[in-house]
């Protein structure tokens, strides 16, 4: 969920303040970060269209994980459901909300020069994934757990936002 965060918010600050010829840095190495680690790589290592196949597959497989979830929710014993919704049905809508929002922001940065109304729609559907993220925390915010995201920073969600918000107005103005 982090690497997906990171990738996002990469492109929505390059969004925000796209680099100068001068200014732009090489790309990282397309390395693996070790090898335990053999998929995984740098942040801003992925080509923007590879991202969006790679978030794209993520988000169906996450889906796909999520459409029974309900219905075997149903078949567990209160504490049992409290426990399979905090730690699989609340972490799963968190994630496939960060893969949907970071798929917008790689699109929207993708078609920011050649479409800004396109880009522009890409960053809505963006700020919409965030309603999917807040009630999968609303999950996991029960009990003794109901403050758990607030005054979030780790994830800080609030941010990802507020430079989306940003982005989706700088575009606006461009049109």
């Amino acid at each position: 969920d982090g690497l997906t965060r990171h990738e996002g918010e990469r492109l929505i600050a390059q969004t925000l303040r796209p680099p100068a010829p001068s200014e732009a840095s090489p790309r990282p190495p397309a390395e693996s970060l070790g090898r335990f680690l053999p998929n995984m790589r740098a942040v801003g290592s992925w080509p923007v269209p590879e991202l969006i196949a790679r978030v794209r597959e993520k988000r169906a497989r996450m889906e796909r994980a999520l459409a029974p979830a309900a219905a075997i929710a149903a078949r567990l014993r209160p504490q049992d459901r409290e426990f399979f919704e905090n730690n699989l049905l609340a972490q799963a809508r968190i994630l496939t909300g960060l893969l949907a929002w970071t798929e917008s922001v790689a699109l929207a940065h993708q078609a920011r020069e050649r479409d800004p109304e396109a880009a522009a729609a890409n960053l809505q559907r963006a700020l919409e994934a965030f309603a999917g993220i807040r009630a999968g925390q609303a999950l996991a915010s029960r009990g003794a757990w109901k403050d758990w995201y607030r005054g979030d920073k780790k994830m800080n969600l609030n941010r990802a936002e507020r430079q989306t918000r940003e982005a989706l107005a700088l575009l606006t103005r461009e049109r």
